[in-house]
């Protein structure tokens, strides 16, 4: 009697327990990967999973409509909580379930809600799309936006030439967007196409993206030319075709690839110099755009000018008033029909001829004056180029109107004796002079005779004799219309006369 008691009370507990399914624990089915749709030869895998704490279960699988579970075969393999379909077909289309069986109580869960495979047999095509429409500038932003259900990676590819352009992997979402800043290399047919897995999709229909530019590449002139001699203006123009209305255009140029300050369509050198010589090249930018155009580069070669060369006849560098001299220019070089023109002291004004000459190259001053003192340059011009040289370095004049005086020296000095040689020098000049030695009287000058020689500025009697003391003079002259200088101070020389003992005279 109580057996059937103990019995009875567990029968009622079991049936408390489990008799109402919606006590039972519940069977999840879940899809990996999650994809909603499935393509052709694709895998998926299905997992079920009991909620709460019970353990050893063993699983099920159904396909709705079907009246018996399913087993593993070709396409598909069953492990454990998952069920495998390695490569789906058409066939494997519909909606699954799940449910969860043991040895122990509960015994088996409830059925998981149905899960639905769609299968296609043709792969997707995406849709592509580019925003803004239309006419497409330089710089302006374009949008390919590339649409499929589910997550992919998508490929965009230009012209159907070798590697994509752009990639993106989707992990969630239905779209892939490729955004560039246009330029005409842009230009042309795009697709797009997405990958899952091993599966590729279609491509997409095309896409033509036409960019037009914002303005040409600048072309970089130099006037007057690539080539100038030095001195010369010179001015690059950067030149450039807009072709959207209201581009504005910012300028830049640089030489041999460093910046030059300046901007504008124009860039002037005044006075190019030999620095200047080097490559150019200019850019031109789209304000706001980042747009940039660079021209091809432009070699600007300076030239040296022929360079004057002043000189003067007679080279003396103390002139004195009423002495003529003459101012020389040439140029050197090989370019001939030079005209000279003279400039005196930094004037911007030539010197005219009035009071001396300019005759082929040469500038006579026949009397100068202290007027005359300054520094002198000259220049050389001509009808074609070069048309005119370099001017020459300054020559200084220097005109003085007190004469010269010389000083006159005994060597050797003090008492001379008969027999003796004797030498006076005039010292103080050696720009031409020549001299004149004058002896007791300063209007007639001592000629050279056997034992009394001239030698450049030495008066030098090589035997004294008593008749050569007395008072001497010199004097310097030079030029065709001999300038005479002041006469020296006189030197006195003393002779003395030999010494004879009176005992000699006796013999």
């Amino acid at each position: 009697m109580r057996a059937g008691k103990l019995y009875l009370v567990i029968l009622l507990t079991t049936v408390a327990c489990f008799g109402d399914d919606t006590e039972r624990p519940q069977a999840v089915l879940t899809q990996e990967p999650a994809w909603t749709q499935l393509f052709r030869s694709e895998s998926v895998t299905l997992r079920c999973q009991v909620q709460g704490d019970y353990t050893g279960w063993r699983f099920t699988w159904y396909k709705v409509g079907r009246k018996v579970p399913i087993y593993q075969d070709y396409y598909s393999r069953i492990d454990g909580g998952r069920y495998t379909i390695s490569s789906v077909t058409r066939h494997h289309s519909g909606k699954y379930t799940c449910k969860g069986e043991r040895s122990g109580n509960p015994s088996y869960s409830k059925t998981s809600n149905a899960l639905t495979l769609t299968v296609s047999v043709d792969p997707p095509k995406p849709a592509l799309s580019q925003e803004p429409a239309g006419e497409i500038f330089e710089g302006d932003p374009v949008t390919l936006s590339c649409v499929l259900e589910g997550d992919w990676k998508y490929l965009f590819y230009k012209d159907w030439k070798g590697a994509p352009v752009y990639e993106k992997y989707s992990s969630s979402g239905t779209v892939a967007v490729y955004t560039i800043s246009a330029a005409v290399s842009h230009s042309g047919e795009y697709r797009c196409i997405t990958i899952r897995g091993s599966r590729y999709s279609q491509y997409s229909s095309a896409v033509n993206i036409q960019v037009s530019e914002l303005f040409s590449t600048p072309t970089l002139t130099v006037k007057p030319g690539a080539s100038v001699w030095e001195g010369e203006d010179v001015s690059l123009q950067c030149g450039a075709q807009i072709y959207k209305q209201g581009t504005q255009l910012q300028y830049r140029y640089s030489k041999d690839n460093e910046d030059l300050t300046g901007a504008g369509s124009q860039y002037s050198i005044p006075a190019a110099g030999l620095r200047d010589t080097g490559s150019y090249q200019c850019e031109v930018e789209a304000a706001g755009t980042g747009v940039k155009k660079r021209s091809e580069s432009v070699w600007l070669s300076i030239r040296e000018r022929p360079q004057a060369v002043l000189t003067q006849e007679p080279a003396w560098t103390q002139l004195y008033e009423t002495e003529s001299v003459t101012l020389r220019c040439q140029v050197q070089g090989d370019y001939k029909e030079w005209r000279f023109t003279w400039y005196k002291d930094g004037r911007n004004d030539p010197v005219t001829q009035h009071y001396y000459s300019i005759i082929d190259g040469k500038y006579t001053i026949s009397s100068a004056t202290r007027d005359h003192s300054g520094e002198y340059t000259c220049k050389g011009e001509r009808s074609s180029n070069p048309s005119y040289s370099k001017t020459s370095d300054a020559l200084t004049l220097s005109v003085s109107a007190d004469k010269p005086k010389f000083v006159l020296t005994q060597e050797p000095a003090g008492e001379i004796f008969e027999g003796d040689s004797v030498t006076l020098s005039c010292d103080g000049g050696s720009d031409g002079w020549r001299y004149l030695w004058f002896k007791d009287s300063e209007d007639t000058p001592v000629l050279q005779t056997a034992g009394r020689s001239i030698t450049d500025d030495s008066y030098t009697i090589t035997a004294a004799a008593v008749s050569d003391q007395g008072q001497y003079w010199c004097r310097g002259q030079r030029g065709d219309e001999p300038l005479s200088s002041q006469l020296s101070d006189k030197v006195i020389l003393n002779i003395t006369g030999e010494f004879i003992n009176p005992s000699e005279c006796s013999k």
